[in-house]
């Protein structure tokens, strides 16, 4: 048992904000990077999580970590719109490094844990979960502080799943991140993601892909699934388009100049593509981000 006076493993200082959001189909969110935690949890239907460079496709049940100054974006799946819970919090705890670059899919027990925790925001902070810094929910004072317990506990159970050969407390969880167990896969699948990011200014192949890495196509289609959910194109194409929205919020390229440095045959079908994944045109993108 633990003495009195010895320190939690985690101890979260302060709770940001708490979000519980229903994402229209399509939804985009262009992105930030804080100096503090976040992490979203997908209750229900499908998303894709930027993170950096690393792009995800998360489904209900899964869980992603954004460590502080990490760069964050989200697309809504356009067939499932998700239904998410979003939490940032300031926690200088050492054992939060075993969270760094983590997507988790946790299952049932997980669900009912934030499931609980979604409950007592509501009763904390009111229906409309926003920032903490609001008057809290009359009639139920110390909310927020039961909230970030509830949070303090769920992060300790979940460390002791990812760092204890004993029980696990929750069911056996399937990591989604390409923080693979076997390192030569990892090697793999960083030379892959490399030479995708080598070739953003053209448009690669999946012939050409396989016969750089000398792998047949299933074993790389079967290797993407398995780390990404994804195809390697599909993930190429999320490459191409995070380095669309770094050019134009970054530079005074035009969108034709963007188009032909990641090597579109035209602007308009540069500017389709990107509608396509993104859910909105170069051009209104760039204007939602000088507006924000």
């Amino acid at each position: 048992m633990l003495g009195l006076e010895e320190k939690a493993l985690i101890e979260i200082t302060r709770l940001n904000s708490f979000y519980h959001f229903h994402f229209a189909t399509g939804y985009v969110f262009p992105g930030e990077r804080h100096p503090f935690w976040e992490l979203v949890y997908v209750l229900s239907g499908q998303v894709d999580v930027g993170a950096d460079e690393r792009v995800y496709a998360l489904n209900a049940g899964d869980l992603i970590f954004h460590q502080p100054d990490e760069y964050h974006s989200i697309w809504a799946n356009y067939a499932h719109a998700p239904d998410m819970i979003v939490i940032s919090f300031e926690c200088t705890s050492e054992a939060m490094r075993h969270f760094e670059k983590r997507c988790i899919h946790g299952g049932e027990r997980l669900q009912s844990r934030f499931q609980a925790l979604l409950e007592e925001g509501c009763r904390a902070f009111g229906d409309t979960l926003s920032q903490t810094e609001k008057t809290e929910a009359s009639g139920h004072l110390g909310g927020a502080y039961s909230a970030r317990l509830l949070l303090e506990l769920l992060l300790m159970e979940l460390l002791t799943e990812l760092t204890s050969s004993c029980p696990p407390a929750l069911p056996p969880m399937q990591a989604v991140s390409p923080s693979l167990p076997d390192p030569r896969e990892e090697e793999t699948m960083s030379q892959i993601v490399l030479f995708m990011k080598e070739n953003l200014n053209g448009e690669l192949r999946l012939e050409t892909l396989c016969r750089h890495m000398g792998m047949s196509k299933t074993a790389l289609m079967n290797l993407f699934q398995k780390n990404f959910s994804s195809s390697p194109m599909a993930y190429f194409e999320r490459l191409r388009m995070m380095e669309a929205q770094k050019l134009m919020r970054q530079s005074q390229l035009s969108i034709a100049a963007i188009a032909d440095r990641l090597g579109f045959s035209s602007p308009a079908y540069f500017a389709a593509r990107f509608r396509h994944t993104l859910g909105q045109t170069p051009r209104a993108y760039r204007q939602e981000w000088r507006n924000r």
